[in-house]
């Protein structure tokens, strides 16, 4: 790992196509992630079409707490499902993007909808085949209390807590 600014870079990807668009990133663990022994809970992912000039990029911050002892995960699955779902719709089932109003009402009401349902289902999926561990709950218990472990079991996406933020281009860059 490469030192900046006195924080590790935990990832670091660059593609380029000519006549596309460049795409570059990286995460950087914070001072107080570094300090506190927390991981790095970023996740970026992008996709980019061969045909057209549709991208789509997606950046996620898993909310890295306590009870959020799974948001690396949450972010993994936040920006998968991102891509996956705003690169089907945009380039794979283009929408009519002469109608502003209809494009502007799909993305206000539809996408976070259809997004938050399928990061759902896929953290359902996740705790279902690698339910929480002893360590996982021992964990809670000691820094949290039952009530919070209780709301955890109930309720298990917010161990996978995550922000998202994604945007797409289909226009020449």
């Amino acid at each position: 790992m490469t030192e900046i600014n006195n924080a590790q870079v935990v990832d670091k990807s660059i593609t380029s196509n000519p006549k596309r668009w460049l795409v570059c990133s990286k995460s950087v663990k914070g001072a107080l992630h570094s300090r506190t022994g927390y991981s790095n809970q970023d996740s970026i992912r992008w996709k980019q079409s061969h045909i057209s000039n549709t991208i789509v990029m997606s950046v996620a911050d898993g909310h890295g707490s306590d009870i959020h002892f799974r948001s690396k995960i949450g972010s993994q699955i936040a920006v998968k499902i991102a891509v996956e779902t705003l690169f089907e719709l945009f380039h794979n089932q283009p929408i009519e993007i002469n109608n502003v109003s209809q494009v502007k009402d799909i993305i206000r009401y539809s996408v976070p909808r259809i997004l938050f349902h399928n990061w759902m289902d896929r953290v359902q999926y996740h705790v279902q085949k690698h339910p929480f561990s002893n360590n996982e709950i021992d964990h809670i218990l000691k820094k949290k209390g039952p009530h919070i472990l209780e709301k955890i079991i109930n309720n298990p996406k917010i161990a996978y807590g995550s922000t998202l933020l994604t945007a797409v281009n289909s226009v020449d860059p």
